[in-house]
């Protein structure tokens, strides 16, 4: 049997950070985005937005935190 090997590629989310910290720096979520390293697998990065989306729906149906 073969092996199949991918090749990991580092994705940046520096700008996705800042926007977001420019956009809503009173959400909750902010500090757990921004404890993200800049650059991040693709893998890492579907599994953190899942996260990451959960927690905003939280936020935003619990009137919490921030102004999404």
């Amino acid at each position: 049997m073969e092996k199949v090997i991918i090749e990991s590629k580092e994705i940046s989310i520096e700008h996705l950070k800042h926007t977001f910290a420019k956009k809503y720096p009173n959400s909750t979520i902010l500090s757990i985005l921004l404890s993200l390293p800049d650059e991040i697998s693709g893998e890492e990065l579907v599994g953190a937005t899942a996260v990451l989306l959960d927690l905003l729906d939280r936020e935003r149906n619990n009137n919490i935190g921030g102004e999404i």
